[in-house]
């Protein structure tokens, strides 16, 4: 293709080919045409320092099916999070004692929280999947109930943030019919508005090489990184929430839950080593869950 021809098809697309030099390096990169993201705000740019370096990314509302809950981080994470969940007022609790910590509970999702109906490894849509065992849901409710915030840290290595991907629009559908089967179970009290619970996922960076919007919102492989776990890039996002208020993280009461304990037969031990560098208790879900 002759470079006159490449860039009449990157000025159909509303875009140019810039080249951006880093160091020594020098780079492609595409410009977008946002007109097509409604309430966007551009200005909601965050930095993350990573080893002395300072990484930006755009926080985007992500609008999923029927949900308006969930938010892209750049391309490297999705936060579902309650529009109408106050966690001050959770913090406080019952007691509504002022600065009173927070009890968190968190858990892994594939492999701990729940499992495949199918038996693969990997879920094929958002209808395949079955709790852990019997005693998951009883036991979700009853850390509801004694005041716990439920967490879900979850590294999603086939799920990209990308407008229309099958693989982002299967996780999204997935969480909230699981987030569902909890409410239908759970015996709903005038001070529970909303579901206390909050999912943060890594997600995999795109390898597409063709221009699209989504490109300006493209991560570096930094920040991508730092949010897979055993990495604490969730976690940090997770402490940024609740930097305003009084009190933070309970962590004698607190703990992380996951699969990935590094046994014999266990894929990695990436949810043990998580636990221990955010500081929480860690279980395996065969241990918790009875």
């Amino acid at each position: 293709m002759s470079p006159s021809k490449g860039k009449n098809i990157l000025s159909l697309l509303g875009k140019t080919n810039s080249v951006k030099k880093t160091d020594s390096k020098i780079t492609k990169t595409p410009k977008a045409n946002l007109s097509s993201y409604n309430n966007l705000n551009l200005d909601l740019r965050i930095t993350r320092l990573i080893e002395s370096k300072k990484f930006e990314y755009i926080k985007r509302n992500w609008t999923s099916g029927r949900s308006t809950n969930w938010s892209a981080l750049g391309s490297h994470g999705l936060v579902y999070k309650p529009n109408k969940l106050n966690i001050e007022n959770f913090k406080k609790g019952n007691n509504k004692e002022p600065g009173k910590k927070l009890k968190i509970a968190s858990f892994d999702l594939d492999g701990t929280l729940i499992k495949t109906k199918s038996g693969l490894r990997f879920s094929r849509s958002s209808d395949d999947w079955t709790w852990f065992n019997d005693y998951v849901l009883t036991k979700i409710i009853e850390l509801i109930k004694s005041d716990y915030l439920i967490l879900i840290f979850t590294n999603q290595g086939g799920v990209v943030v990308k407008k229309g991907a099958k693989s982002v629009n299967n996780f999204t559908e997935k969480i909230e019919k699981i987030i569902d089967n909890i409410n239908e179970n759970i015996k709903k009290d005038e001070s529970l508005e909303e579901l206390p619970l909050l999912v943060y996922a890594s997600t995999k960076k795109s390898k597409a090489t063709k221009p699209s919007e989504d490109d300006v919102f493209g991560s570096p492989i930094e920040l991508h990184t730092s949010f897979r776990k055993p990495n604490t890039g969730m976690w940090d996002e997770f402490l940024a929430l609740i930097d305003p208020l009084e009190g933070g993280v309970d962590f004698e009461e607190s703990f992380y839950v996951g699969d990935a304990a590094g046994r014999p037969k266990d894929f990695s031990d990436s949810d043990k080593n998580f636990a221990k560098n955010i500081g929480l208790k860690f279980h395996v879900p065969e241990d918790y869950f009875k």
